[in-house]
């Protein structure tokens, strides 16, 4: 990445004017932690558009990597560092007044515009953190590839301390938007026998870690639902026909596998 000092920071400045109408100056950190995001943002969906463009050129098989659950931590600072960005970005950030991220041997500042992202903690752990480290290496690695796996609406949980006792709460990691991702709103139902009480509306979301070999980018791929709570579905893109065809043959092996018929049975059936 070649970067303009200059070009960046009225990136910043004028996103922060057409978000929320409001200056610097009047900014919270949130809202500039959002303009940031989509200023670097830019840059990997370039990148990301290059790279479809070499698959629809090379025409090259594509890996889809499914999983449940996808831990692949806060988007802003990895990007920045796999962007070979973070210095110089740190460095606009400072002469605009924001401090990007703590400097060595101070203490934690909840200001810093790299701590008002969530953490999207979509899995338990392993798994999770597994997976994003496949797909970390698989952009890095130049191979084409896809993660697929589920947008959770909440995080795993996040803990209070309420009268000397930990006590479990929901964690609502898209209280304020999730700047590194894009919505497919041409996506088409992929038809599911009905589960439980009939289908569910859903929406195709890509995520875009920038690998290390950032000319390459790759996404998570996650079905987000939108719909009512009662009511079971996927959405898949269309032109994601191998995706949809493997998706579609699990489905149609797991209706037909005997324990999963007795689970329904016996815990879904009305």
């Amino acid at each position: 990445m070649k970067f303009d000092k200059e070009l960046f920071k009225g990136t910043v400045l004028n996103n922060i004017k057409t978000l929320y109408r409001r200056t610097l100056e009047e900014a919270t950190e949130q809202q500039i932690f959002q303009a940031v995001s989509y200023a670097i943002k830019d840059v990997v969906v370039d990148n990301w558009m290059a790279t479809q463009k070499e698959y629809e050129k090379k025409d090259p098989k594509i890996v889809y990597y499914m999983s449940m659950e996808f831990l692949m931590g806060r988007a802003l600072g990895n990007n920045l560092i796999n962007l070979r960005a973070y210095k110089e970005v740190a460095e606009a950030l400072d002469e605009l007044g924001v401090d990007l991220n703590l400097v060595e041997d101070q203490e934690p500042d909840l200001n810093s515009i790299e701590d008002q992202e969530r953490d999207p903690a979509l899995g338990n752990g392993g798994l999770g953190r597994l997976a994003a480290c496949f797909l970390d290496s698989l952009a890095t690695l130049n191979y084409a590839a896809y993660g697929c796996g589920i947008r959770y609406r909440y995080g795993m949980f996040r803990q209070e301390i309420r009268d000397g006792y930990q006590v479990e709460v929901p964690d609502n990691w898209l209280a304020d938007g999730y700047p590194f991702e894009l919505r497919f709103y041409e996506s088409c139902p992929l038809a599911v026998e009905d589960l439980v009480n009939g289908r569910i509306e859903a929406a195709l979301m890509d995520s875009l870690p920038a690998g290390d070999a950032i000319a390459r980018g790759k996404a998570v791929k996650k079905a987000g639902v939108h719909g009512e709570p009662d009511q079971f579905g996927v959405a898949i893109r269309k032109g994601d026909k191998e995706l949809r065809a493997l998706i579609d043959e699990g489905f149609r092996k797991l209706q037909a596998d005997p324990y999963w018929k007795e689970l329904q049975a016996k815990y879904l059936s009305k």
